[in-house]
């Protein structure tokens, strides 16, 4: 969130309605841009999708654990033609792997995801990290 602060020029944020609704709308202003965005923690996700919700637009939402193929972006294309605005979740989920080497020999490549997301159309990637989405005595 901090990256999206300095670009507008925002120091900090009361919550009061108005603020807030400026706050995200310059949210999704930015996410209008040409170029897809990456969010890695669930409060900075959460604040752009508000954006998106409070300007009227519908969101589409792919989840994978990365490591693209032509259905997942074939998933991609649809969410795009039927939505206004498209998520790609890559997250490789540790509690679908009973073998803890596999979960590690899972193949991992986000850069090259982005770029097959990008000329998909999607218009932006929430890729988490383990410890945002589980805690230690969760797994």
């Amino acid at each position: 969130m901090q990256r999206y602060r300095k670009k507008i020029g925002i120091r900090s944020i009361q919550f009061d309605n108005r603020e807030v609704f400026v706050f995200l709308q310059t949210f999704y202003e930015l996410l209008n841009e040409k170029s897809m965005q990456i969010v890695n923690n669930a409060v900075e996700l959460r604040l752009l999708l508000e954006a998106v919700k409070l300007s009227g637009k519908k969101t589409g939402l792919v989840p994978t654990m990365g490591a693209l193929h032509e259905g997942h972006l074939s998933l991609v294309q649809q969410s795009v033609a039927e939505n206004d605005f498209t998520v790609v979740s890559v997250f490789v989920n540790p509690t679908q792997f009973n073998n803890p080497q596999d979960l590690e020999k899972y193949p991992r490549n986000l850069e090259r995801d982005a770029k097959l997301l990008e000329k998909s159309g999607c218009n932006l990637i929430f890729a988490p990290r383990q410890e945002d989405i589980y805690s230690s005595d969760e797994l």
